[in-house]
């Protein structure tokens, strides 16, 4: 497979204005919405996969406030048919550069949270200081625990974050792929030692929320597939890289996309790579593409 360079050159329409606490941010109004479009330079090995390269991307910038906090949720979009991907934590980097080039030759839309390049989005309300994980907050003992462990809780900061997810959801058009019977696919990034597909493995962390599991003796743990449903499974188990099957029924409550989407019926599907294997992301997303394609053919 081949891996692009991938350099992003913002054009952006509308001077942000200062937030509070002096972060950057674009009023939180239905005018603040900023279009920009992002021109690749994709780098390939051959002439042929240079021109496969063509969907020109353009970005919407929301931004959301959560307490004194600002955020955007930017949605990237190429106008032609594809995957809905979903960047959650703002340090995955290689994570959104992947998907990017992925868009660029496949199509598709890219909706990625941004803020202060963390992972964890920290806000002030009524002074007190509050963070909570992206990827934790999607339903309500989700939102409250993720509060907790990072910090301080309270009922008017669960509401917040309840209602940034509420955001989130709708730029995405969670309930829209829903009622089109698409899929959503999470893009993320992990670092050595910690989070793998290891982690349910016999005797690993999340053992038990495992229904299913394809181990790859040629391909890192750190790199996998984690799906909520069995043809998704079924579908990747016969390539390079290993795969997970969620056990929907045991599946701890932690307010995770993977835990709403499968409750809601949305079929999700997260591609999880090292930090810096942008190769390895991008040939599992070309590898996700082939194989939905397959079977829609």
């Amino acid at each position: 497979m081949i891996c692009p360079s991938v350099l992003c050159r913002a054009v952006r329409f509308g001077a942000p204005t200062a937030g509070p606490a002096g972060r950057s941010c674009l009023r939180d109004s239905p005018s603040s919405v900023s279009v920009f479009a992002i021109e690749q330079d994709y780098q390939g090995n051959d002439a042929a996969s240079r021109e496969a390269a063509h969907f020109r991307i353009e970005g919407e910038r929301t931004p959301v406030h959560v307490g004194d906090a600002c955020a955007e949720i930017v949605a990237y979009e190429t106008g032609a048919p594809g995957l809905t991907y979903v960047s959650m934590h703002d340090d995955e980097n290689t994570a959104v550069a992947a998907t990017l080039g992925t868009l660029r030759r496949r199509g598709g839309r890219l909706v990625e949270v941004r803020h202060t390049g963390e992972r964890n989005l920290a806000f002030e309300l009524e002074q007190t200081t509050y963070a909570f994980d992206p990827n934790r907050i999607f339903t309500d003992a989700g939102a409250a625990a993720t509060l907790r462990d990072q910090g301080a809780f309270s009922d008017a900061a669960l509401e917040a974050t309840r209602a940034f997810a509420r955001r989130l959801l709708e730029v995405v058009g969670f309930q829209r792929l829903r009622e089109a019977g698409g899929s959503i696919v999470t893009v993320h990034n992990n670092k050595p030692g910690s989070y793998s597909a290891k982690s349910y493995g016999r005797g690993g962390e999340h053992e038990r929320e495992a229904k299913r599991m394809r181990p790859k003796c040629e391909t890192a743990p750190d790199d996998f597939f984690f799906v909520t449903e069995p043809r998704h499974y079924r579908l990747l188990q016969g390539g390079p890289f290993h795969v997970v099957l969620q056990d929907n029924a045991a599946m701890t409550d932690d307010g995770s996309l993977s835990v709403y989407a499968a409750r809601a019926g949305l079929p999700y599907v997260n591609v999880e790579a090292q930090h810096g294997h942008l190769r390895e992301q991008i040939d599992m997303l070309a590898y996700l593409n082939e194989r939905l394609t397959a079977e829609e053919s």
